[in-house]
């Protein structure tokens, strides 16, 4: 018995839209739980918006362009030195957003986080549940929708 291509393709997102909802999930009820976390100093030691071009496209085309956010900020734990990435919980800002965020934390600034109680490696910039984090929880069921076209038209 051949199982056909829709099927499969179903099956993925369906895996997909598994994964990514307990993910976003996750992200939710950390974003939640942040808000009564412990608080530390921390320098920012990398916050920037760099823009690049996908291959195969031209150096002045916006087609092509594309936008990437990092951050990287050092703390200590009771005498144990961390890093944190996180500018807060939820799928990445958007240009805007990361934007604000570079004016807001330069790189060498002092920011005050907040990290787990019981794992000090997990820390976030901006504590608490914001939209970003809400638009992740949509993520799992709006991939849902393939999944339904696929097992009903292949």
């Amino acid at each position: 018995m051949m199982i056909s291509a829709g099927i499969i393709f179903t099956l993925v997102f369906l895996l997909l839209a598994g994964a990514v909802t307990v993910w976003s999930v996750l992200e939710l009820f950390r974003a939640r739980q942040s808000l009564h976390w412990p608080a530390v100093q921390a320098k920012v030691r990398l916050c920037k918006l760099q823009r690049y071009w996908r291959p195969g496209t031209g150096y002045k085309d916006t087609a092509g362009q594309e936008w990437s956010f990092q951050m990287l900020y050092d703390y200590s734990v009771h005498g144990q030195a961390y890093q944190g990435y996180r500018p807060f919980f939820g799928i990445g800002p958007n240009k805007r957003v990361a934007r604000n965020i570079v004016a807001r934390y330069p790189q060498g600034s002092m920011v005050v986080i907040a990290y787990h109680p019981d794992k000090p490696g997990l820390s976030v910039l901006i504590p608490g549940v914001n939209r970003y984090a809400w638009l992740a929880l949509l993520t799992g069921p709006i991939m849902l929708i393939p999944a339904y076209i696929a097992w009903r038209f292949f």
